[in-house]
């Protein structure tokens, strides 16, 4: 891989600083007792969410037909033993309490949507959901974390391979982005190069839509902007500077099909960051229009790959690695929890702390006497060894 060019990233963000305006759910009176949509408006729960409540919203109304009585409105015995009998399929799954909480919450969400009370709040089925946690808990599985370093030893061994097509270069700023910025999957989704606003100093990301967005009005994520090969920044302008250059090795007649004579009419603000590579390009670079974005496997499996070439187990790593890896590099740096809390947008300290994982906290918490009494801390990896002293 050549060397990073010395050309900055252009100005491609959109300049508007106001967020979209909030917008408030109405409740459905209760005397009308209206069925919701599986569909719910992506105002009140991000995607993700909203599918989920609607997948086991779904296996509620099964019960309920099955058994002869109507899901909406839920009367409080039925979804009582119906939970129960759910924990206890899960108990025999050797599944979490989690499923018996995703419940609750689905069946509280859609009432909401309806206007109705929920079944959820009385205290015989908060009994049902303490007895779950009690029996089940809760099994954390998180991924292990991807840092600043396991980027660095990725773009080392693709400048080792001379491998600097945009493919490459691409998906590194994609790991980057989602490490240094703290994104998620969802959040990198939607975002093309025209969401990123260069400053002086950073680049700042507005995100829509985003997990922890509860009134839908917006997020900034920011990043520094670097000088490292393998920063975030450093990759955005390599990036943009190959997008630009490989248009103009494109056929006349393909440039023609795409409706785009030349490179002012490209529009780079419009390509997504998750932008798909064209097989009709000589170079098989160039963007495909048509099917703009790549999928979330295709990029979990670039992901698991990448781990591969680096020595790293594959099944230990995800691309929610990323940002679990941002959380790693600011603790093991000393910043602040407030500060990288912030940073990663998270809107509880419990959730905050899940990502925190035991051995990161311990090194973290010994780099801190070390670096009271003055010594390294860079090579710290919870051995150390003994070396005696000349007077010994």
């Amino acid at each position: 891989m050549s060397g990073i060019t010395s050309s900055s990233p252009k100005e491609l963000g959109k300049s508007s600083n106001s967020a979209p305006a909030r917008n408030s759910s109405q409740k459905t009176p209760a005397s009308n007792a209206p069925r919701p949509s599986l569909q719910p408006s992506a105002k009140s729960e991000p995607p993700n969410t909203a599918n989920g409540h609607a997948g086991y919203f779904q296996k509620w109304q099964s019960h309920c037909s099955k058994h002869g009585f109507s899901p909406l409105p839920a009367t409080l015995w039925q979804f009582a033993t119906y939970l129960a009998l759910e924990g206890a399929r899960a108990r025999l799954q050797d599944l979490s309490a989690s499923v018996t909480e995703h419940i609750c919450h689905s069946i509280t969400f859609f009432h909401y949507l309806a206007g109705l009370p929920s079944p959820t709040s009385s205290p015989i089925v908060e009994v049902v959901r303490e007895s779950a946690k009690r029996e089940l808990g809760f099994k954390r599985q998180q991924k292990a974390p991807l840092t600043q370093s396991h980027i660095q030893q990725l773009f080392r061994l693709l400048a080792a391979s001379d491998d600097s097509s945009l493919l490459n270069v691409t998906f590194l700023l994609r790991l980057a982005l989602m490490s240094e910025a703290c994104l998620r999957w969802d959040d990198l989704q939607g975002l093309t190069f025209g969401d990123l606003l260069i400053t002086p100093d950073i680049v700042r990301i507005f995100i829509t839509g985003a997990k922890t967005d509860r009134f839908r009005d917006g997020q900034w994520a920011t990043f520094l902007q670097r000088e490292e090969p393998w920063s975030a920044y450093q990759l955005l302008g390599r990036v943009l500077h190959q997008l630009l250059a490989s248009w103009k090795l494109l056929p006349p007649a393909l440039r023609r099909s795409l409706n785009c004579e030349d490179s002012e009419s490209l529009h780079l603000t419009n390509i997504p960051i998750l932008f798909r590579a064209d097989p009709s390009s000589p170079l098989y670079a160039f963007p495909n229009l048509r099917s703009p974005k790549i999928s979330y496997w295709e990029f979990l499996h670039g992901v698991k790959s990448a781990c591969a070439c680096i020595g790293l187990d594959p099944a230990a790593f995800g691309t929610h690695s990323l940002r679990i890896g941002h959380v790693a590099d600011g603790v093991d740096g000393g910043i602040p929890d407030r500060v990288i809390k912030q940073a990663g947008r998270w809107r509880s300290e419990a959730c905050f702390e899940g990502y925190i994982a035991d051995e990161v906290a311990l090194r973290s918490h010994v780099n801190a006497y070390r670096r009271l009494h003055g010594q390294c801390t860079s090579h710290w990896t919870g051995h150390r060894s003994y070396t005696p002293s000349k007077s010994e």
